[in-house]
């Protein structure tokens, strides 16, 4: 019979719990025989350090790889809101799944009772300790348990009659990892002092407190001498402490073993096996909280009275305990205790200390907390049915046992961790050099077994929605590259060498994006080596692309050399021709002159000819000086809606109507087309071109009006475009201008086509396919009055099936209409078709109020509006075009967290809004009032003091700003993961504070308010490296070619560009930077002009000076005196 496959998702395996959770369930799998799969895919849509790149690894546990689930969903959850967490558990049925710490409706679930835990854990800082002024680090506020946790500090303190509303020693919540940041909020934010303001700290983590005491630490703070600790989980970590840390037990064993078992009879008997598991979560007491240590309770015998009854009892009661105090069930304790206590009651000191070592060699493995040991001890020494002479007698041997345990369990672990960082470092040392998938492949086959993995593959994902095997071995056997479904593992036919154990299944992610994923055999579980080894690589995979990448770069360098030379040799007899007969016409003038036989009339024919032949030559030059901008990618199109028939101005053209459902076409008006969008004068310029080389006039082409767009259908056959004429400046140039402006050129049709798509709401670049139209929204609608004083809009005069809204609105009940617009609005990629021209105030309010609250920014939009309407040349989008006609008020410009007078420095006439948090934005709180606030004020412009990704995926996201620039403005710009996240975002510029407040970047920012255009995202990444590179070696001597070659481009290149995205120079930026430096140095040292000016950057003290002045208005001397601000 097949084994059972069981998946286990979580965020992590090499932090907090994961470790613990793994390990347990490991065991359970191999217990019942099972071959288990462990999915760390990080927390569902996580910005901190990348985690939403692992999610993609969720996507493999499902019905075609797995028969049942165990997923940790309360540790999937912490960055998104609830219903999000449970959308994502339904949209795994109908894969059977069991679900750790969150409940999902209509599945099983294990939880323990973290609310007690806390209760027990105050109470005991209460009554023991007798302490009230208990500071608590809240953990992330979208999770169940960690909303408990507080829930339960509140009660508890409440229930003491302590008040912890709107207390100061109560942080904000904070993520898991963020106890440094929660700490710092209390300390330096809130003034609070350990020992004098708080007495002890508790934390909602033992991650969280473990952040806090390093933190204090370093502050000259220790715990328990100056503040008592707590946290929450027992993590093994915490044990490492001088004072081990009072914390509450997770119970990682049983919720491990009820999961499987919940899990297992699920998949055999679905309809009875769901049920809810709650386990307890006792209170653990360590050193930290200022009780005395477990050495000394061993030390120390327990009176009568401290000594649990029943261990007094009997040989039963004596195992009972023991076993609750190891978190052993019957089984176990009866496995592993009972033998050894048999031996005590007997005497027998040989078979006791066998039974001894070999158990604790197995707590050991397990991590169990051996402080324990001596807790059992003293238990063991008061117990009344063993003679206390002879556990005196052998006590000093059990305490040599424990030592030299330790001592091997030590060396093993050394051995062992030695030997696959030696594995590791060798693998990572052989694949520096490795520049193939077949190379990696065959270093992975060498070096892998030597630690145990028997079986690995590596997969990634390609753009068709595939992924590819590209290297794998099991045992014997290597794996060639294969392509497969991407809801699969490994390739089916391969499925049997990746089923009969337990395995691993990572994701591989590099720059910023997810690219794959590997999956290997498990010989053991450490969770920390296993994500060395996914580093390693997604390291060696980004290697290997980056290789490919150069390689492909140098090739296409090379044949665009050749197309160069290819572009010359067509271009230069256009451009020595008439060279040749102007210099012809020239010297026959010069021997007419000579000769003094010049008749009027031949001087008359020879000028006209000159003349004739210089505006020829003159228009051809143009031309290829235009083709040479748009090949280094100079030329900026000014895009802005405009009328179809604006492009053939006086020109009659024929208009036609396609009609997919009767196949045939009908005519109609010029007038009568929706609005397109584009660089109006450009794409007349590539039409006059192709129309002027190919001698045919603009009349002659005819109009076609389709779902999909509007087609120009020149009078041209593909023989025609595929010629020698194709080489033509002229239609080179048509050609580059129709690619850039996002339309088809169909040359292979006969006649040739070029279609301009719908545009989106947005405006925003698009270039696909769409389904078809949707039907009339106002089908099926009741009237309010007789039919015959009302009229629907059954199907568009223009286009068969469109979305249109031509009702009289005061006969149409509103919540209807409503209700109608919005269902065919949600209509994924469906055009959505608005007689502008035709509506009332109100309606066309309605329309735009509606798109831009709901998702519909890329909705093709097929607009109608006034062919002569001189607002639609100055948008550029329907947002601000339905703006200028319903005299919508300005959108304003939104500042988050940046100096009060920036936009005075900017002189910006717009509506100006401030955000300013109390605390760090990156509170949740504070984030979720900035995400309302963007979302209510709809900004022209963002404007941010820090990097954060998370926000910036909001606002890219959310419908009503994914066009607004944003800018962000911090003090220091360094090479970090944050950093190249952003490098994807579009409309976004980074740039210094201390250049931000420049005039010339003011004008920058008003070219961006007035619809100038931004960099693409990978054209502006060259412009944010060199800032970077500006940031860690702005005081050092920089060359142009030095920074060209840091950021891989050109010089003049990257001069250009640098100055379209920031409306500055480098050097302009590089002084300005250094200036700033000098400036911090002026007013905090005593150092001399001179030396300010060599650490700042400068050579030389004279050309400093001028430049300080030219940037601050101001001398050096006068501002270090302070005789004026910068």
């Amino acid at each position: 019979m097949n084994k059972k496959r069981i998946g286990f998702i979580l965020a992590s395996i090499h932090s907090g719990s994961g470790n613990q959770v793994c390990s347990e369930l490991i065991k359970q799998a191999v217990r019942f025989k099972t071959t288990f799969y462990i999915f760390p895919g990080g927390r569902l849509k996580a910005t901190q350090n990348s985690e939403y790149l692992r999610n993609p690894a969720y996507r493999l546990a499902n019905t075609k790889t797995l028969d049942g689930l165990v997923s940790w969903a309360s540790a999937l959850g912490g960055a998104l809101p609830l219903q999000e967490l449970i959308e994502f558990h339904k949209n795994i049925e109908p894969l059977p799944f069991v679900t750790i710490s969150q409940k999902i409706e209509d599945h099983s679930c294990v939880n323990f009772d973290a609310y007690s835990g806390m209760c027990s854990l105050i109470d005991h800082f209460l009554k023991v300790h007798h302490i009230t002024k208990i500071a608590f680090l809240r953990g992330p506020e979208n999770h169940v348990s960690a909303d408990d946790r507080y829930r339960a500090f509140c009660d508890t303190l409440q229930k003491a009659g302590v008040s912890v509303k709107d207390s100061p020693l109560v942080s904000d919540p904070f993520e898991w990892r963020s106890g440094k940041d929660a700490i710092i909020q209390l300390c330096e934010k809130r003034r609070l002092l350990p020992g004098k303001d708080f007495s002890a700290l508790v934390s909602a983590s033992d991650l969280m407190t473990l952040d806090a005491i390093e933190y204090l630490q370093n502050k000259g703070y220790s715990s328990p001498d100056d503040y008592l600790a707590a946290g929450f989980n027992d993590v093994s970590k915490t044990r490492r402490l001088r004072s081990a840390l009072t914390t509450v037990h997770m119970p990682y064993k049983a919720m491990a073993m009820n999961s499987f078992k919940l899990i297992l009879n699920e998949i055999t008997d679905a309809p009875r096996a769901k049920k809810d598991v709650l386990l307890p979560a006792p209170l653990v007491v360590r050193e930290s909280c200022g009780c005395p240590s477990l050495i000394r309770h061993a030390l120390t015998p327990m009176s009568a009275k401290d000594a649990p009854p029943e261990a007094q009892v009997s040989k039963e009661g004596l195992i009972e305990r023991l076993s609750e105090l190891f978190y052993l069930d019957k089984t176990e304790g009866k496995t592993f205790l009972e033998p050894m206590i048999n031996a005590l009651y007997a005497k027998n000191s040989r078979l006791f200390f066998n039974l001894f070592e070999e158990l604790l060699e197995t707590f050991y493995r397990d991590e169990t907390d051996m402080r324990l040991i001596y807790r059992a001890i003293g238990i063991i020494k008061i117990s009344k049915n063993i003679d206390p002479d002879y556990i005196a007698s052998i006590e000093k041997d059990i305490f040599i046992a424990l030592g030299q345990a330790a001592e091997r369990y030590q060396e093993e672990t050394k051995s062992m961790r030695e030997e696959c960082n030696k594995v590791l470092d060798e693998l990572k040392c052989e694949l520096i050099s490795k520049h193939s998938v077949k190379e990696l492949s065959e270093a992975l086959k060498k070096y892998l077994p030597r630690i145990g993995i028997h079986s690995a593959a590596s997969v990634i994902y390609q753009k068709e929605g595939l992924s590819k095997l590209l290297s794998g071995f099991s045992k014997n056997k290597i794996f060639g590259e294969e392509e497969f479904s991407p809801d699969e593992i490994v390739p089916s036919r391969l499925v049997s060498a990746f089923s009969e154990d337990v395995f691993i299944v990572q994701p591989l992610f590099a720059g910023g994006k997810t690219i794959g994923h590997f999956i290997c055999s498990v010989p053991f579980f450490d969770g920390a080596l296993f994500e060395d080894l996914r580093s390693v690589l997604s390291n060696a995979f980004s290697g290997i692309f980056l290789f490919n990448e150069l390689t492909a770069a140098r090739k296409a360098a090379e044949e665009a050399e050749q197309a160069k030379t290819k572009f010359f040799a067509a271009v230069g007899s256009d451009l020595s021709n008439p060279l040749s007969e102007i210099k012809s016409d020239a010297s026959r003038l010069k021997v007419l002159l000579k000769q003094k036989e010049l008749i009027p009339d031949q001087l008359k024919s020879i000028v006209e000819r000159l003349e004739k032949n210089i505006e020829a030559q003159q228009k051809k030059t143009d031309l290829i000086v235009e083709l040479t901008r748009f090949q280094s990618n100079e030329i900026v199109f000014n895009n802005t809606l405009f009328h179809p028939a604006a492009l053939f101005k006086k020109n009659a053209v024929q208009v036609l109507l396609e009609n997919p459902h009767e196949k045939k076409e009908a005519l109609c008006a010029a007038s009568d087309l929706p609005v397109l969008f584009g660089d109006k004068d450009r794409i007349r310029q590539a039409l006059l071109l192709i129309a002027e080389n190919f001698h045919f006039k603009l009349e002659q082409c005819k109009l076609k009006k389709t779902s999909e767009g509007l087609k120009i259908v020149m009078p041209l056959s593909e023989k025609a475009l595929t010629g020698s004429a194709a080489d033509l400046p002229g239609v080179m140039l048509a050609n580059q201008i129709f690619l850039m402006q996002d339309c088809e050129f169909s040359k292979n049709k006969d006649p040739c086509e070029i279609l301009f798509y719908w545009p989106f709401f947005s405006c925003s670049p698009r270039k696909s396919s769409l389904k078809n139209f949707a039907k009339n929204v106002f089908e099926n609608v009741p009237r309010n009055v007789p039919k015959s004083r009302g009229r629907y809009a059954a199907h568009d005069a223009m286009t068969p099936d469109a979305v249109v809204f031509a009702p009289n609105t005061a006969q149409i009940n509103a919540t209807q209409v409503s209700n109608k617009i919005k269902a065919a609005a949600s209509q994924e990629e469906e055009p959505f078709e608005w007689k502008f021209r035709e509506k009332t105030e109100d309606e066309n309010r309605r329309i735009y109020e509606m798109f831009v609250k709901k998702d519909f920014m890329k909705r093709p939009f097929l607009c109608y509006a006034d062919p002569e309407d001189e607002d639609l040349e100055k948008s550029n989008n329907f947002l601000s075009f339905f703006e200028r006609k319903l005299k919508i008020a300005e959108r304003p410009v939104l500042f988050i967290n940046c100096p009060k007078d920036m936009e005075k420095k900017w002189n910006l006439s717009f509506t100006v809004i401030r955000i300013k948090t109390e605390d760090s934005p990156n509170t949740l709180p504070d984030m979720q009032n900035i995400k309302k606030q963007i979302v209510k004020l709809n900004p022209l412009l963002i404007v941010m003091n820090e990097i954060n990704t998370d926000m910036i995926d909001f606002i890219r996201n959310n419908p009503s700003t994914e066009l607004s620039p944003i800018i962000i403005t911090p003090d220091k710009i360094e090479a970090s993961p944050r950093i190249d996240e952003t490098l994807g975002f579009q409309k976004l510029i980074l740039c210094n504070l201390c250049v931000a407040s420049s005039r010339k970047f003011g004008n920058r920012v008003k070219a961006l308010l007035s619809g100038e255009h931004t960099l693409s995202p990978n054209t502006a990444g060259f412009v944010k490296k060199t800032l970077i590179y500006f940031n860690a070696h702005g005081c050092e001597y920089i060359s142009r070619w030095k920074i060209a070659e840091a950021v891989h481009t050109s010089e003049d290149y990257l001069t250009r560009i640098f100055h379209r995205e920031l409306g500055l120079s480098p050097w302009e930026y590089l002084n300005i930077y250094r200036i700033h430096i000098a400036c911090a140095r002026l007013r905090k040292t005593d150092e001399s002009i001179l030396t300010i000016a060599e650490k700042s950057g400068f050579q030389d003290q004279a050309y400093f000076c001028r430049v300080f002045k030219k940037v601050t208005g101001t001398t050096p001397g006068h501002y270090r005196k302070g005789l004026c601000d910068f």
